[in-house]
């Protein structure tokens, strides 16, 4: 396991690289302390080539604080000469255009979820149609039971007065 110092420096290069992909993508903004991270990172392999990697935190330590200034003076410019250039092509370049991969397998995929979808909500609302036409049905033929039922009544109120008035004209012809 790396020392302590190395293992930040490390992770934090890795960070940097990951904001540079970001960056690169389009998805993230470019990081500041890119150049400072990445000299740290190559001094920490510049002091292992020279004296190999340190075995205790304490020897680490005092390898860092060594790291802040350059093993090397041609390392640095050719880091600084590197960055630059690269600075000035990504000045001289359009404005990158937002771009994401994808598995083709997961877009087969997609496009079959979304035809599914589809199908399914053509299908609910049919169904959803039908169900609409059948509670108007209902609702005409509720009306309609509604106004024969009141027909009825009228009707049975109707021959209950007169009923017994032709019962008992029947009762006299006898």
């Amino acid at each position: 396991m790396p020392p302590r110092a190395l293992a930040e420096t490390l992770v934090s290069a890795a960070d940097c690289l990951e904001a540079m992909s970001e960056a690169v993508l389009g998805v993230g903004p470019v990081p500041h302390d890119a150049q400072q991270t990445l000299q740290h990172l190559l001094d920490w392999a510049n002091r292992i080539d020279v004296d190999g990697l340190p075995e205790d935190d304490a020897q680490a330590a005092t390898v860092a604080t060594q790291a802040d200034t350059p093993l090397r003076a041609a390392s640095t410019s050719e880091v600084s000469t590197t960055a630059e250039t690269t600075a000035d092509s990504n000045a001289n370049a359009a404005a990158p255009e937002n771009t994401l991969r994808l598995p083709a397998t997961l877009v087969d995929e997609l496009l079959r979820l979304v035809g599914e979808t589809m199908i399914a909500n053509t299908q609910i609302k049919e169904q959803l149609r039908l169900s609409v036409e059948h509670t108007r049905a209902v609702t005409k033929q509720n009306t309609a039971l509604q106004e024969l039922a009141g027909e009825l009544e009228q009707l049975v109120d109707v021959r209950g007065v007169t009923a017994p008035l032709g019962v008992t004209k029947k009762q006299r012809r006898f």
